[in-house]
């Protein structure tokens, strides 16, 4: 193998290296946006919860309160 044709497999490798690194970095990136999107999801899920079981609580206080007065 001739050096000119060594340094166009070494530039060729360094540039496959670069294109990998630049995917890589995409994917991380994208990952991370994914990341935070379903904790997103979680925390309104969470809220969502929350907001129903104070529903419920409520109804079975009003509840309890009206078969107070009825009795």
């Amino acid at each position: 193998m001739t050096e000119r044709q060594e340094g166009r497999d070494l530039l060729d490798m360094a540039e496959a290296y670069q294109d990998a690194a630049l995917r890589a970095e995409q994917a991380a990136w994208n990952c991370l946006a994914a990341m935070n999107e379903v904790n997103r999801i979680e925390q309104e899920t969470a809220t969502a919860w929350s907001s129903g079981l104070r529903d419920i609580i409520d109804a079975i206080d009003s509840a309890r309160a009206e078969l107070g007065r009825i009795k």
